[in-house]
């Protein structure tokens, strides 16, 4: 039985039941992890000692207090006292959401008549793809994450994967236990799709056993966070992958100026899939640095990607939309063959595929803060 009250200033909530009891011994041990009071039980009824943990976890989370009362084979009250208002929050600690009313008017959401066109700025604020079957959690992530990124959701894991195929989003946040499909299988089925498999995962859960967390990580999650948890706290973990994004696109930009054979793996573990799609892309690249028709049509097809996989693929992996990695590639190259040969000018921009001299003598100084002979004499390279 569940009862509420107010008592002076005081939020009380009830819950009695008709049970076994607990020992007046044992009461105190009862919120600590893993422990469990076995008597009376069957081996199918064994507890995991969690449960009240997590209660006290939650309590303590609130600035509340917990009783018990307890009669061996009469049963146990448990009162908790919640104290009104908010006040007593540090508004470091919390994210105060005062009624469900504030949440929809206000969160972000995804245009989808839009959503397969291409982003052409580097302004726009990454795509989150929330994926929760707690609807009051999944808002509440929602709200907490609106002014700092793009936000859509999926409250099972079958819909957050239609959502990954339509969407593609930059960052995931699913939670492990959910119908349809739970957070591991959308882990591995996002890690196993080479249009998805380099999209950061977090994945959040209430258990907190070590072999699940090894689990996750093994499926390919980037991170795994026990509820209940801070926003702040979701927030430097975001933030934290974010940057192993960026360390992973500088690897990958590495690569451009690199020996064409040379693809090493980088001090970050990333997938095959990557690093495979990199390689290739940069094969290709090579193979029709001379075509002056090269473009996103033609590098998408030859990689069997559609253009919206490979754009979104591509930026998430160097931070280079396609044309400014072309750009990037084509000039890199220029700048070998001006060190490593004397061909002249106009050679070396046909040979990476640019058919006007002049525009290419520009866009070499704009990059390299050189022309073309300057370039060659600042690295001791007679004309």
């Amino acid at each position: 039985m569940i009862k509420t009250s107010v008592q002076q200033g005081v939020a009380v909530l009830s819950v009695i039941d008709e049970g076994i009891g607990i020992a007046q011994e044992k009461i105190n041990f009862i919120f600590d992890r893993f422990f469990s009071i076995s008597t009376f039980r069957s081996i199918a009824q064994k507890s995991t000692g969690i449960g009240l943990d997590l209660v006290k976890k939650m309590v303590d989370l609130h600035h509340a207090t917990i009783r018990v009362e307890s009669q061996l084979g009469k049963g146990s009250t448990f009162e908790v006292d919640f104290k009104l208002g908010v006040s007593h929050f540090d508004n470091d600690d919390v994210d105060i959401i005062v009624s469900d009313q504030t949440i929809p008017n206000d969160t972000v959401e995804i245009d989808h008549s839009t959503e397969m066109q291409m982003p052409d700025s580097d302004n726009v604020n990454p795509l989150i793809l929330v994926v929760e079957d707690n609807d009051e959690l999944r808002h509440f992530l929602k709200n907490s994450l609106k002014n700092h990124y793009r936000v859509a959701e999926a409250d099972n894991g079958l819909k957050g994967w239609h959502k990954v195929e339509s969407l593609l989003p930059d960052f995931i946040i699913a939670d492990l236990r959910m119908p349809e499909m739970d957070g591991m299988e959308l882990t591995i089925k996002v890690r196993e799709d080479k249009r998805t498999s380099h999209i950061p995962i977090i994945l959040l859960t209430a258990v907190t056993d070590m072999e699940s967390k090894v689990a996750g990580m093994k499926a390919g999650a980037d991170d795994y966070i026990t509820k209940p948890f801070n926003s702040a706290f979701l927030h430097a973990r975001i933030e934290n992958l974010m940057n192993q994004r960026k360390q992973l696109q500088q690897y990958f930009r590495s690569q451009i100026t690199s020996a064409k054979s040379d693809f090493s793996l980088p001090p970050l573990e990333i997938s095959s899939h990557e690093d495979l799609f990199m390689q290739n892309l940069i094969k290709i690249m090579d193979e029709n640095l001379e075509n002056f028709d090269l473009n996103i049509d033609l590098l998408a097809k030859e990689l069997n990607m559609s253009r919206t996989v490979f754009f979104n693929k591509l930026k998430s992996l160097t931070g280079y939309s396609p044309v400014e990695f072309v750009r990037e590639v084509r000039f890199e190259r220029a700048a070998e063959y001006m060190r490593d040969t004397q061909l002249t000018v106009s050679e070396i921009s046909y040979r990476v595929g640019i058919e006007d001299p002049r525009y290419f003598s520009r866009c070499f100084k704009q990059k390299f803060g050189a022309t073309p002979s300057e370039y060659r004499l600042k690295n001791g390279i007679n004309n």
